[in-house]
């Protein structure tokens, strides 16, 4: 019996079409699961500019001179439909751009728009901001200029425990404020974090940035966290 040597044509395009058609399946989960990857370092950069700014309250550096407030801001927010009800303003696939300002402007709710900027990061290509809890933002025709503005900011004062967050220049909404919970209403109880929910085009899997209003920890979760919070 004569064996035969190597393979024939029609062998040959079987083989590559196995491999073709391996290939093909696995493309999609390797797809996604870099979109999943830019999710989790995009949660990562935003946790830790919060991180910076709640230290430096704590401990400005020598630079930072006359420095009152530090804030990272996030925009530009497009939709505030559910704010009334929900405080809950959404974004778009431009909704992008995360600043850590340094801000001179005096102590309150209503500081200096502008600052200095430290740091600027802009999310990935697929990456965006869908949601942002709480806000005050109203881009209704009849909203003041002030709440008509499409940046949401968390703002933490030096000398001061907590944080402030709603609208640039108009951080209405305190953390250390478990009496009336102005802002923090969510269902039948008061929330106890402050959120920013980031999405991508292509995956339907979600990441949270959790800000703790008891603690100010913040953390990176991929689902919501237990919002009703009875203080």
């Amino acid at each position: 019996m004569k064996l035969k040597n190597g393979y024939t044509l029609i062998e040959l395009l079987v083989v590559i079409s196995v491999i073709t058609l391996v290939g093909l399946t696995a493309l999609p989960n390797v797809v996604n699961q870099s979109d999943r990857a830019e999710l989790d370092r995009a949660a990562q950069k935003i946790r830790l500019m919060l991180l910076d700014a709640h230290t430096r309250s704590l401990a400005p550096r020598a630079g930072d001179v006359n420095t009152w407030v530090y804030e990272v801001t996030f925009g530009n927010f497009t939709d505030s439909s559910t704010v009334a009800t929900d405080h809950i303003v959404k974004g778009n696939d431009n909704t992008q751009n995360i600043q850590l300002l340094s801000n001179t402007g005096a102590c309150d709710a209503f500081t200096t728009l502008g600052g200095t900027t430290i740091e600027t990061y802009k999310l990935p290509r697929n990456v965006f901001i869908s949601k942002f809890f709480p806000s005050n933002q109203d881009f209704s025709a009849a909203a003041s200029a002030q709440l008509k503005n499409p940046v949401a900011a968390v703002m933490y004062q030096v000398g001061q425990p907590g944080f402030r967050c709603g609208s640039l220049g108009n951080v209405a909404y305190s953390s250390t404020d478990f009496v009336t919970g102005t802002g923090w209403t969510s269902g039948s109880g008061q929330s106890r974090y402050l959120w920013a929910e980031l999405s991508t085009r292509k995956v339907t899997e979600h990441r949270y940035v959790v800000v703790d209003r008891l603690t100010s920890d913040v953390q990176i979760s991929k689902q919501l966290p237990d919002l009703t919070y009875s203080p």
